[in-house]
């Protein structure tokens, strides 16, 4: 008596895809949608730069509205650099997303990819609470798209179990296959390390800013008493100590974007500047035994996908005396212009 099998043959090629080449479709989208940016931005400059670093948003929609359309069934499941490597995003029951489905899985990437940039051209990180909210989120987001893909027996992210979907190769879905290659045990202790890297990870930080609490708070400070005194944006604040000759000296560094109504006329441009300085001299806050002040001041515009700055470097010392001492090339070819 012949007993078949009816077990699944399992092929050399599995049909799910794994991590790297997942990485590698998603550098070749965001390869493609700069150089369309970059084309765009050339011809609208003026535009973009009236936006600044807000303009992360245009980015942001852009990401959401490609990947989403396309990873749907309008797209077959597939970016243009998923065409090119001939894999695809598929439901658990091996048919294209629906709209609502890729929609959900590409606001959970776009969140992580733009998340960071759009909390700090708003100014949001400014409040230790949310500090903290954004950064368990953020800590969850990237264990969950790349550990837990790398990991997951059908490599499925955290944006994959939301949506229900899975990445395969084109026509090498089989329904079989999968359920046998998802085993539960396995599904279990990939979700155990992953929560458990993500709890180590984020109490890491927490004990972090508990331990540096005092040193961190002046700078929090400084960066309000600046945006008081200041039209400057996304403020950045650290200090750094170097020896030399025997000598400890310690530099305070400063760098912040300036809207281009403020930044093209030298005049209002140093009196930010100058603002700045003031500021900080009078704050009381700064670090004993500094030497100088470092300003790098930006302006320009920044889409996510794609940006352009110009970039203008001062030096002050103890008693206020400021000093250019450099710029990027773009600044060369602004200033002939003026001229």
């Amino acid at each position: 008596m012949n007993i078949e099998n009816t077990e699944p043959a399992i092929p050399l090629k599995k049909p799910f895809v794994g991590i790297w080449i997942r990485i590698l479709s998603d550098f070749l989208d965001i390869f493609l949608l700069s150089v369309l940016a970059f084309a765009v931005t050339f011809v609208f400059r003026d535009h973009f730069e009236k936006l600044g670093e807000k303009g992360v948003w245009v980015g942001l929609l852009i990401t959401f509205f490609y990947t989403s359309l396309l990873h749907s069934s309008l797209g077959n499941g597939q970016t243009l650099s998923k065409r090119i490597l001939k894999i695809q995003v598929l439901d658990l029951d091996g048919k294209p997303l629906n709209l609502n489905k890729s929609f959900l899985r590409s606001l959970v990437m776009v969140t992580m990819v733009y998340g960071d940039n759009i909390i700090a051209a708003f100014g949001i990180l400014n409040y230790p609470t949310f500090q903290m909210i954004w950064l368990l989120i953020d800590i969850i987001l990237i264990i969950g798209v790349f550990l837990l893909t790398a990991l997951h027996p059908l490599k499925r992210g955290i944006h994959d179990l939301i949506a229900g979907s899975i990445v395969v190769r084109v026509n090498q879905y089989n329904e079989g296959i999968l359920k046998h290659a998802a085993d539960p045990a396995k599904v279990k202790r990939v979700f155990i390390i992953s929560l458990f890297a993500t709890l180590l990870i984020f109490s890491g930080c927490l004990y972090f800013f508990a331990q540096n609490r005092d040193s961190l708070t002046p700078y929090l400070e400084l960066r309000s008493v600046i945006e008081e005194n200041t039209h400057f944006e996304n403020i950045d604040i650290v200090h750094n100590t170097a020896i030399f000759n025997n000598k400890k000296t310690v530099q305070l560094n400063l760098s912040a974007f300036l809207s281009k109504d403020y930044f093209e006329e030298e005049e209002k441009r140093m009196t930010e500047v100058k603002n700045a300085v003031q500021a900080l001299l009078k704050n009381g806050t700064l670090p004993k035994d500094y030497s100088k002040i470092n300003l790098k001041i930006r302006s320009g515009f920044n889409i996510g996908i794609a940006s352009f700055y110009t970039t203008v470097l001062y030096q002050a010392d103890p008693e206020g005396n400021i000093t250019l001492v450099g710029g990027s090339p773009a600044l060369k070819d602004f200033l002939k212009q003026k001229k």
